[in-house]
C-alpha cells in the first residue's frame, strides 16, 4: 500500500493484519472505487458483484464514511475494516454508512490504546465486532424469573456495550419490532 506513513499507528497495524489474511487491501476514500476498479478490474467485478447479492452497487459505498480498509480475496471474498484507536468513536457519517450497509461484510476494530497497540491487536484484547449479527433469527424465548428472555449475539452486545446483569430500557415501535434504548 502506498503512503503508509500517512497512516495512524493503530492503522498500520490493523494494515499488517489484514495484509496477512488478503490478497489485496486498499485505503478507502469516498474515490478509492475508482483506483480499485482501473488496478484490479477483474477482483472489482467479483466484489462488486458479490455486493449485488446483498442489494448494494459497490460504487455507491465509496462515499464518507466508508471504512478504513476493504480487505479483498482473489474469488471476491472481502471485508470492510473500521480501525478505532483509544478515545476515538464512530463518527456521524460512519454511523450512517454503517446503518446504510449493514449487509455487506464489514467490521469495526477497537484498540484499547495507541501506546502499546502492536501488542492489543495481536491479542485477545482486540475486539472485532462484526456488524453480521444485526438481526437475529430462530432466537428461542425463554422463561426467566422475572418475565420472557431472548438470546441476542455476543458480538451484537459487545457492540453495543450491554453485558449479562446490564439492564436496559425498551420501547415497542409497532407490533412487530421492540427497540431497546442502552
Amino acid at each position: 500500500m502506498e503512503q503508509r506513513d500517512k497512516l495512524t499507528p493503530v492503522e498500520n497495524l490493523a494494515l499488517d493484519k489484514l495484509d496477512t489474511q488478503f490478497d489485496e487491501v486498499i485505503r478507502c476514500t469516498p474515490n478509492a472505487i475508482d483506483g480499485f476498479s482501473e488496478r484490479f478490474p477483474s477482483l472489482a467485478d467479483r466484489v462488486s458483484s458479490r455486493a449485488q447479492r446483498h442489494g448494494v452497487e459497490l460504487g455507491n459505498v465509496f462515499r464518507p464514511g466508508v471504512p478504513d480498509f476493504l480487505g479483498v480475496q482473489e474469488t471476491g471474498e472481502y471485508l470492510f475494516v473500521e480501525v478505532k484507536g483509544a478515545g476515538d468513536g464512530l463518527r456521524h457519517s460512519q454511523l450512517k454508512w454503517l446503518r446504510d450497509f449493514r449487509d455487506l461484510e464489514v467490521e469495526v476494530w477497537f484498540v484499547d490504546s495507541n501506546d502499546g497497540a502492536t501488542e492489543r491487536m495481536n491479542s485477545s484484547r482486540l475486539d472485532a465486532y462484526s456488524l453480521k449479527d444485526k438481526t437475529g433469527t430462530g432466537s428461542e424465548v425463554v422463561e426467566v424469573e422475572s418475565g420472557l428472555a431472548v438470546q441476542i449475539p455476543g458480538s451484537l452486545a459487545a457492540s453495543v456495550q450491554l453485558s449479562a446483569g446490564d439492564k436496559a430500557d425498551w420501547s415497542v415501535v409497532d407490533s412487530s419490532t421492540l427497540e431497546l434504548d442502552t
